[in-house]
């Protein structure tokens, strides 16, 4: 699965795949502890994990973004929606 996004803001649009990520299970392991905040990142190449939660996506390629990986850790069709969403919005 291979979306072109190259139309879209990165930061926006990583901001709201940041939003709707779950927060990491080691982060839930411990109750008490605080879930990370939100910090911009420096380059918008390809993420893991970005503070606490699961992005698992590389955007080196924005014509060909594979997104699998997100929808597996975020649920299924979650990307998609989260681009349908920012498209309607401009």
């Amino acid at each position: 699965m291979s979306v072109d996004i190259s139309d879209l803001d990165i930061k926006i649009l990583f901001k709201e795949l940041w939003n709707s990520a779950k927060t990491a299970s080691f982060f839930q392991m411990n109750p008490h502890a605080p879930s990370p905040e939100y910090i911009e990142p420096k380059n918008y190449d390809g993420f893991w994990y970005h503070c606490g939660r699961p992005i698992k996506i590389e955007f080196k390629d924005r014509q060909n973004v594979r997104y699998g990986e997100y929808d597996l850790s975020n649920g299924d069709g979650k990307f998609m929606e989260i681009v349908s969403k920012l498209r309607s919005k401009s």
